[in-house]
């Protein structure tokens, strides 16, 4: 019995490659991968959406990279409720975050940030 050929492992470098072009298709096609694949099937969704823009999906390891984290901290920051870290959905045991909810959390970091920078009277 032959055994079949182990496929190659594919090196860091290009997976930060592809986790790139990943990222660069997403924000210019302006919507996921899921989106694309509920509109095909005729997803109407829950009606709590802000006008015409879908939501797109990020996976953690792009979460990661964004914030430049490490996975630990990211999953210290979903269970710490004061931060108000948007929470995970997981779809095939993978955790992906709501891209609005992560622009609110930054929105919001910077609001504090410019609030206690402020001068006081």
């Amino acid at each position: 019995m032959r055994k079949s050929p182990r496929p190659p492992s594919i090196p860091p470098e290009t997976t930060g490659a592809i986790l790139q072009r990943h990222r660069e298709a997403a924000m210019s096609s302006g919507v996921g991968a899921v989106d694309r694949n509920d509109r095909r099937n005729g997803d109407r969704g829950c009606g709590d959406d802000d006008g015409d823009v879908p939501d797109i999906l990020v996976p953690d390891p792009l979460v990661v990279q964004e914030f430049h984290i490490t996975l630990m901290t990211l999953s210290r920051w979903t269970k710490d409720p004061r931060l108000g870290f948007p929470p995970p959905m997981k779809i095939n045991r993978r955790n992906f975050r709501s891209r609005r909810a992560l622009e609110e959390f930054k929105a919001g970091l910077l609001k504090k940030a410019l609030a206690d920078r402020a001068p006081q009277p």
